[in-house]
C-alpha cells in the first residue's frame, strides 16, 4: 500500500457499505421466511448459506477496494511528490501515471504548467546572456511579470 490511511479508509467504507446491504438483504429474507417458510426446517440452511455469501462478499469486497485504491493512491502519491519537486525548483521532473491509474487529466495539466514555465524560463536565460538592450530589457521585464509571485499583483 502506497498511502495506508487513504486505502485503509477507503476499504473500510466499501466494506461497511457491503455489510449493511448485506445485512438489510438478510433481514429481508429472513422476514419472507418467517411469514412464508417452514422455519424449522429452511433456517439453519439459509443461516449458513447467508453467512457464507457475507464472508465471500467481504473477501472479494476487501480486494477490488483494494485494486481501485491502488489507482487512486498512488497518482496522488505521484502528484504529491512532482509537486514537492516544483517546490525545490526542479522543473525537469514529469509527472508520469501508470496505465489504468486515475487522474490522468491531473497529470496532463500539471505537465503543461512544467512545460510553460520551462519555457519561460529559457526565455528569460536566453535574454539574460549577454548585454542588454532596452528592448531585451523590456521582454525580460515582460517575462518576468509572467509569474505571478504575490497576491497583490494583477491577474
Amino acid at each position: 500500500m502506497i498511502k495506508n490511511e487513504f486505502q485503509h479508509r477507503l476499504i473500510l467504507s466499501t466494506l461497511l457499505i457491503t455489510l449493511i446491504t448485506l445485512n438489510l438483504i438478510i433481514m429481508g429474507a429472513t422476514l419472507l421466511d418467517y411469514f412464508f417458510g417452514s422455519a424449522n426446517s429452511v433456517i439453519n440452511v439459509f443461516t449458513l448459506s447467508v453467512a457464507v455469501m457475507e464472508l465471500i462478499a467481504v473477501v472479494v469486497v476487501y480486494f477490488v477496494s483494494r485494486r481501485i485504491s491502488f489507482h487512486i493512491a498512488g497518482p496522488v502519491y505521484a502528484i504529491e511528490r512532482t509537486l514537492g519537486f516544483m517546490g525545490e525548483g526542479k522543473l525537469f521532473q514529469r509527472l508520469t501515471l501508470r496505465e489504468g491509474d486515475q487522474f490522468g487529466e491531473v497529470a496532463d495539466a500539471v505537465n503543461e504548467v512544467l512545460d510553460a514555465y520551462q519555457e519561460r524560463i529559457s526565455r528569460i536565460q536566453d535574454l539574460l546572456e549577454g548585454e542588454l538592450t532596452a528592448e531585451q530589457r523590456q521582454q525580460l521585464s515582460t517575462e518576468l511579470e509572467w509569474f505571478k509571485t504575490r497576491q497583490d499583483q494583477k491577474a
